[in-house]
């Protein structure tokens, strides 16, 4: 964790990997060498690392609390990766056992803002909208959420509720 704190993403993956042989039962392991890959821009391999986790979860049903961080993982993987729809789906799973996350809440709005402007479709501005608004309930002052939900309202052709939300 600290190596990736430092942004020594490199380093990481190779004191990961190292890990992952000695200690293969290991989900932390799994999630910050999906999380170290992520962060080099290696996407293939950090999906692999998300997916052992899973797999672990699988075989040992006492870690099914942990599945909940990788997709929110996967979900900003997918973000990363132009992959909106899949990312929008990741985050609505890890939002609906985190509850009080901000940071799921805004990058789930994002996502599905994104997803809809990639497939056009209207129920993905308002779930976008939901997720900004729930994002802006959690952390009232946070400009990023307000800003995104104004591009939800320029989306549909609404400059007034835009330009009434940026002015808060």
């Amino acid at each position: 964790e600290r190596l990736l704190s430092e942004g020594k993403a490199e380093k990481a993956i190779q004191v990961l990997k190292r890990a992952s042989t000695i200690i293969p039962e290991d989900w932390r392991t799994f999630n910050l060498l999906g999380m170290a890959h992520h962060r080099a821009g290696n996407h293939p391999e950090a999906m692999r690392a998300y997916k052992k986790v899973e797999d672990l979860v699988k075989r040992d049903a006492s870690l099914i609390h942990v599945v909940n961080v990788v997709y929110y993982n996967r979900g900003r993987l997918y973000l990363d990766a132009g992959k909106a729809a899949e990312a929008a789906r990741e985050l609505a799973t890890y939002t609906l056992g985190a509850e009080q996350s901000f940071a799921g809440y805004y990058w789930r709005g994002t996502a599905e803002l994104l997803a809809a402007k990639q497939s056009g479709r209207q129920e993905m501005l308002d779930r976008a909208e939901t997720s900004l608004r729930k994002a802006i309930g959690l952390k009232p002052n946070s400009a990023a959420a307000f800003n995104r939900l104004a591009i939800v309202f320029l989306q549909r052709g609404d400059a007034e509720r835009a330009l009434a939300g940026l002015q808060r």
